[in-house]
C-alpha cells in the first residue's frame, strides 16, 4: 500500500441519491455482503487507482472506490461499545448463516408489511380532476421557487391524487423548513377544488396554530374556509367550527387529535394530512384510518419512526424525500458540551449582540425557574419570557416573543414543532440527554430559518450518570449537521434504539447480525419479490399448436379400445407433475416400455401443465423457425422466475444441467413486450423434439414459479 488515510475527515463516497445509504467515516464498522463485518480504515491509492480499505481479522480488503456504493453498508459507528467482532474473509460459513437468517426474516417481515397495506390497495376512489388553471393561479401566489426535491414531491402527490384510483398513502420526509407545508397546501387546495373536505392533524397546539395561520393566509382569497380545533380556541368558537365541518360547509379543519371525535361525521372528507406522525400514539393512528376507508392520506415528517421509515424504504408505502435545502440556507453549527462549558454563555451573548433572539429549552418545567434566574443574572439587560404547557396565557406569550417583544424564550419542548421565527438563530438545550434523537433534531430545526448562521448548543450534566446510548445520541447531532440529513438521522435513531424497534421482527439478532442498512436492502428486495410473485399468472386452458396432429395413445400400445380411451382420458385429466409421473410409471408397469408416440403424448401433457403454471396461453410455431410462448405475465415476473430457477443448483435444475439451461435461456429466449417469450431456432426441429426441449427448459421454471406461489401462500396463512 502506498498510503492509507485514516483521518476523521475521510467520508464515504456520496450516499445514494434517495438517501438510503448512510455516510461512512474512517474507523466506522461496515458490512460487505460477501465477507461480513469489517472496519473501514480509509482510502489508499495503488497504481493510480483509489481503493477503500476494510480491515478483517485475517487481513485487509481493498475495494475499488467505484464499487463501494454497492459493496459496503454502514454497520456501527466507530465509537460504539462494545466493539463488533470482525469477520474472517477466509471463513465465510458463519457469515453465510447470518445472511441466510436475515434474508428469511426480511422475507417474513416484507410479507407482513404488504399484508398490512394490501387492503388499502384493493380500495378505489375516483381520481381527482387536475383543475390545472385554478392550481396554476394558487401556485403563483407562493413567493418562492420550489427546489428540485420539492417539485418532485409535489409531482408525486399530484400523480397520486389525479392519476390513480387507489387512495393515496404517501409519506413526505424532509428537514424542518424544507417546504413540506407547501406540498400539503397544494394537496389540500386540489382536494377542496374537487369538492372534498380536508382534515389536517398536528400533535401540538403550537403547530396547529402555525398551520392555521399558513392555510388561512394562502386559502382565503380563493374563498376556501378554514377552521381550527384545539384547547386554546374558545368552546363557543370550536362548536361553530365543528358544526360547520359536520354540515359540510367548512372546507378545511385543522386541529389536534380532538378533531377525530367528529371527523367521521364530516360528509365529504377526502384528504387527511398528518404532520409529525411520530408524535401520535398507536391508537390515535388507527383511529385516523377509521374516518373513511377511501381517504387519501398525506403524512409529513422530518424524522419518521422506524416502522414508518421501513414502510417507505421497502416500497410498501409510497415515500418522497426532500433533501435539498432552500437557497442560501446554512447548516446549524452544533456543539455538544457539559452544562458548565463557557460556550453556553458566549453563544447567548453573541446572539444578543447581533440583535437576534434565543431559545433556551429544558425537558422539565421545574428547571425553568432556576434557568430564568440564571438568565436574569447573566444577561440583565435582556428581556426573557417563560412558557410551558401549564401556563394559561401560553398563546399570548408565544405571540409576544414572535413579535420581538422579548429576547429570550425559556420553555419546555413545546417549541419543538410549529415555531417559525427567522430572528431566532441560537438554541440552547439543557439536559439534552433526556430528549430523544428525533426531538433534538426537531428542536434544532427551530433555528437557522434565515440566511444568518445559526447555532445550537446541546448541554448534558457531566456530574450525573449518562448512558452510553444517550451520549451517542447527542454526538449524532454533532455528526449530522448537514442540511437534509433528517433521513440519515432517522436511520441512526433506529440503530441506537436497536432492532426491536422494527415492526414484526421477533428475532432482533437477525438485524443486528447484518446491520440495519444491509437488512434494509434485504427487506426492500423481499418486498419487490413478493409483489412480483403476486403478479404471477395462470393460463386456464393452454393451447399447444406445434403440429397439426392431436396427441393420442396408439392402438399398437393398448389394443383394447376401452382401455385405450381410459388411458387417454387419464393423461388428459392429470393436473400435476406428480400425477403425470405416476401415470407414466403405471403404463410401463402394465404395458411395458413406452413407444415414441406415448412419450410424445406425455411430453405434450407435461408442457400443458408447465404452460398453465407459467401463464402461457399458447405455444405456436413461427414460420418453421421459432416457438412463440404467448403470455400476459410481465417480463419482470419471467426474470424473477428465471433468477430463482438458477439461484440454487439442484433445487429446480439438476446440477449437471444448470450451465446448459442457463446458457440456453440467456442466448435463445427473447422477451417480447406484452406478448410473452420467443424461443429462437427451435421451430425447425420435429414436433416431438420441440416438445422435449421446451419441457426440459421450462419445467424448472414452472417448479420455481410454483414454489414461489406456495411460499407466498404459506406465509400469508401464517
Amino acid at each position: 500500500m502506498t498510503s492509507t488515510s485514516t483521518g476523521s475527515q475521510v467520508r464515504k463516497m456520496s450516499p445514494d441519491e434517495d438517501g438510503r445509504k448512510m455516510k461512512i467515516r474512517a474507523r466506522d464498522f461496515v458490512v460487505h455482503e460477501d465477507y461480513g463485518v469489517g472496519k473501514f480504515l480509509g482510502t489508499t491509492v495503488e497504481d493510480g487507482e483509489k481503493y477503500a480499505v476494510v480491515q478483517y481479522r485475517d487481513g485487509l480488503l481493498n475495494i475499488p472506490i467505484q464499487d463501494t456504493k454497492e459493496a459496503l453498508s454502514f454497520f456501527k459507528p466507530g465509537e460504539v461499545e462494545p466493539k463488533p467482532k470482525l469477520a474472517m474473509m477466509e471463513n465465510k460459513t458463519a457469515w453465510s448463516r447470518t445472511v441466510a437468517k436475515a434474508r428469511t426474516s426480511a422475507k417474513s417481515l416484507a410479507l407482513n408489511l404488504i399484508k398490512l397495506y394490501s387492503t388499502r390497495d384493493k380500495l378505489a376512489r375516483e381520481p381527482y380532476m387536475e383543475e390545472r388553471e385554478l392550481m396554476n393561479e394558487f401556485e403563483a401566489k407562493w413567493e418562492y421557487a420550489p427546489t428540485e426535491d420539492q417539485q418532485s414531491c409535489i409531482s408525486d402527490v399530484m400523480s397520486d391524487m389525479c392519476e390513480k384510483s387507489v387512495p393515496m398513502d404517501r409519506l413526505v420526509c424532509g428537514d424542518v423548513g424544507f417546504g413540506k407545508t407547501e406540498v400539503a397546501l397544494r394537496a389540500a387546495f386540489l382536494a377542496v377544488a374537487n369538492k372534498k373536505q380536508v382534515v389536517v392533524l398536528a400533535p401540538t397546539t403550537v403547530l396547529v396554530n402555525q398551520h392555521y395561520k399558513n392555510f388561512t393566509e394562502r386559502m382565503q382569497e380563493f374563498g376556501v374556509s378554514v377552521g381550527v380545533h384545539m384547547r386554546f380556541v374558545p368552546d363557543e368558537q370550536k362548536k361553530i367550527f365543528e358544526e360547520s365541518a359536520v354540515s359540510g360547509e367548512l372546507d378545511i379543519i385543522i386541529g389536534t387529535h380532538g378533531v377525530l371525535s367528529f371527523g367521521k361525521k364530516m360528509p365529504n372528507v377526502g384528504l387527511m394530512i398528518i404532520d409529525e406522525e411520530q408524535r401520535f400514539g398507536v391508537e390515535q393512528k388507527e383511529s385516523f384510518k377509521g374516518i373513511r376507508k377511501q381517504l387519501d392520506v398525506l403524512t409529513l415528517s422530518a424524522t419518521p419512526i422506524p416502522r414508518t421509515m421501513y414502510m417507505g424504504i421497502s416500497g410498501v408505502r409510497d415515500m418522497s424525500l426532500m433533501s435539498t435545502p432552500p437557497p442560501l440556507r446554512k447548516s446549524v453549527e452544533t456543539s455538544v458540551v457539559t452544562s458548565s462549558d463557557p460556550i453556553v454563555e458566549t453563544s447567548i451573548q453573541r446572539e444578543l449582540d447581533r440583535k437576534g433572539q434565543v431559545f433556551i429549552v429544558t425537558p422539565r418545567i421545574k428547571d425553568l425557574t432556576r434557568l430564568s434566574a440564571w438568565v436574569e443574572e447573566r444577561f440583565p439587560e435582556s428581556t426573557a419570557i417563560v412558557a410551558h404547557s401549564k401556563v394559561g396565557d401560553l398563546e399570548a406569550k408565544m405571540h409576544q416573543f414572535a413579535t420581538g417583544q422579548a429576547d429570550i424564550l425559556l420553555s419546555t419542548s413545546i417549541i419543538e414543532s410549529g415555531i417559525d421565527i427567522p430572528r431566532v438563530n441560537t438554541l440552547i438545550v439543557n439536559r439534552s440527554d433526556m430528549f430523544g434523537l428525533a426531538q433534538l433534531y426537531q428542536l434544532r430545526g427551530r433555528v437557522g430559518r434565515s440566511k444568518l448562521q445559526a447555532f445550537a448548543v446541546f448541554m448534558y450534566d457531566s456530574s450525573g450518570i449518562i448512558g452510553a446510548t444517550a451520549l451517542r445520541r447527542l454526538f449524532a447531532m454533532e455528526e449530522f449537521t448537514e442540511l437534509g440529513s433528517s433521513f440519515a438521522l432517522a436511520k441512526r435513531d433506529l440503530e441506537l434504539r436497536g432492532a426491536g424497534a422494527l415492526y414484526g421482527i421477533e428475532q432482533s439478532g437477525t438485524v443486528t447480525g447484518v446491520g440495519v442498512e444491509l437488512y434494509m436492502t434485504y427487506l426492500r428486495e423481499s418486498v419487490t419479490d413478493w409483489k412480483i410473485v403476486g403478479r404471477y399468472t395462470y393460463a386456464d386452458d393452454p393451447q399447444i399448436l406445434l403440429s397439426k396432429a392431436s396427441p393420442t395413445i396408439p392402438a399398437s400400445f393398448i389394443p383394447n379400445d376401452v382401455e385405450r380411451d381410459a388411458a387417454n382420458s387419464r393423461i388428459l385429466q392429470t393436473q400435476t407433475f406428480e400425477e403425470l409421473d405416476l401415470v407414466s410409471a403405471d403404463f410401463v408397469k402394465e404395458y411395458g416400455s413406452l413407444p415414441k408416440g406415448v412419450e410424445t403424448f406425455l411430453k405434450w401433457k407435461e408442457l400443458y401443465l408447465i404452460m398453465r403454471e407459467l401463464g402461457v396461453a399458447e405455444a405456436r410455431n413461427i414460420r418453421g423457425m421459432h416457438i412463440s410462448l404467448s403470455s400476459r405475465m410481465p417480463e419482470v415476473c419471467w426474470k424473477k422466475i428465471i433468477r430463482d430457477t438458477l439461484a440454487i443448483p439442484g433445487q429446480f435444475v439438476p446440477k449437471e444441467e444448470l450451465s446448459q439451461i442457463s446458457l440456453f435461456l440467456e442466448r435463445r429466449c427473447k422477451f417480447i413486450n406484452s406478448r410473452g417469450l420467443v424461443v429462437q431456432g427451435l421451430g425447425g426441429r420435429p414436433p416431438s423434439a420441440q416438445l422435449a426441449q421446451l419441457v426440459r427448459i421450462l419445467r424448472p421454471l414452472a417448479l420455481a414459479a410454483q414454489y414461489g406461489r406456495n411460499e407466498l401462500e404459506i406465509l400469508r396463512k401464517g
